[in-house]
């Protein structure tokens, strides 16, 4: 009985340390004249467990197709993926969806019908990030130092904006750093954009479940909706024989 006890005890305090453990996302985003990405990382217990996916920009094909290009990093190792698995999943996407526009509507009717379970997986799951870094520098320039004037109130208040949207739905634990560099006589367009977000694995785990619990009473829902309507019509075929 008492080891009973110790080890119930035991599994409870494993599943609150597990419950606390936080996961970071990373995002990275670098445009310049030369090199033009987004890094995407997510980690968790001191970068032990690592995942990372450099998509760099679009390159353009020799048959004059787009498609992006995925280097894929697993901890310490690195693998170039040409194409990648990323790469392939949306080559088949375009040529499932994009090419069969009857599939890519089949799909979206039922996206919509299980969008009310999908946004509130994504309310659960949005409230409980913290936003624990962000910067965001961008330099730009034009030939036109009038134009250069007029972008930078147009710039930062878009800026602004997206701050202001984001700061409404998850917490901010530092203040954001922002800069905005404008540049006279040339024609410049850089940015800098680092942003990481943390989620508590347990709350990760309760929005899941929530999900899975909401999807299985409206299957269950349904299913008995559709044996009523069965019983309904067996119903009132045998009463018009009688």
């Amino acid at each position: 009985m008492e080891i009973g006890i110790i080890l119930a005890v035991d599994f409870f305090i494993l599943l609150l340390i597990l419950a606390n453990i936080p996961l970071y996302l990373q995002l990275c985003y670098r445009r310049n004249a030369s090199d033009d990405y987004i890094v995407v990382t997510v980690y968790a217990v001191y970068r032990l467990l690592h995942y990372s996916m450099k998509i760099p920009a679009l390159q353009l094909e020799k048959e004059g197709k787009v498609w992006p290009t995925a280097e894929v990093a697993k901890g310490q190792e690195s693998v170039d993926s040409d194409p990648g698995r990323e790469q392939v999943f949306v080559k088949r996407f375009i040529e499932r969806y994009v090419l069969h526009p009857g599939r890519l509507r089949h799909v979206l009717a039922e996206i919509k019908e299980h969008f009310i379970v999908y946004r509130r997986f994504m309310n659960a799951l949005i409230g409980k990030l913290t936003c624990v870094h962000l910067a965001w520098r961008t330099r730009y320039g034009m030939e036109d130092a009038a134009l250069v004037g007029i972008l930078y109130g147009v710039i930062w208040s878009g800026k602004s904006l997206l701050l202001k949207r984001l700061g409404q739905r998850v917490t901010f634990s530092a203040r954001p750093i922002v800069a905005l560099i404008p540049v006279q006589g040339r024609s410049l367009w850089e940015i800098e954009f680092d942003c990481i977000f943390s989620l508590k694995l347990g709350n990760l785990i309760t929005a899941i479940g929530m999900m899975v619990y909401i999807m299985a009473k409206e299957a269950r829902d349904s299913g008995r909706a559709s044996d009523t309507r069965l019983n309904e019509d067996g119903y009132g075929k045998y009463q018009g024989n009688g």
